[in-house]
């Protein structure tokens, strides 16, 4: 494996390392799941629970990367951002690179707060 950094960066390495250890210790971990890499159209719950199945156990936060996915469908949606995240608390699904539509049925699919009454 070859690693590379961008001379252009404005990344440090102690800005990358907070994100990641607490009193020097390693304690989170962000994998990236590259949809594009598995199809193109995601429509059912079942997948979104294939596609997670046993990362909740090992990682706070995963990251889900849309690039290069046409379609996604409101079961999928809802698995992946409401369902799974309310029976693992403290588990954090984050959808990157969404296109126009991937990023509709998204924003109609999370959690909505009601306004308060105050």
């Amino acid at each position: 494996m070859i690693c590379q950094t961008d001379p252009q960066t404005d990344r440090t390495l102690p800005g990358i390392f907070a994100q990641f250890t607490r009193d020097h210790a390693f304690v989170r971990t962000r994998p990236v799941v590259k949809l594009f890499e598995i199809g193109t159209v995601f429509v059912s719950r079942s997948e979104a629970r294939q596609l997670l199945n046993g990362l909740e156990a090992d990682f706070d936060t995963v990251e889900v990367d849309f690039a290069g996915v046409i379609d996604v469908g409101q079961g999928f949606v809802d698995e992946l951002l409401r369902v799974r995240p309310t029976a693992h608390p403290g588990k954090t699904v984050i959808p990157t690179n969404m296109n126009a539509a991937v990023e509709f049925m998204i924003r109609r699919g999370l959690p909505h707060t009601e306004p308060s009454d105050q």
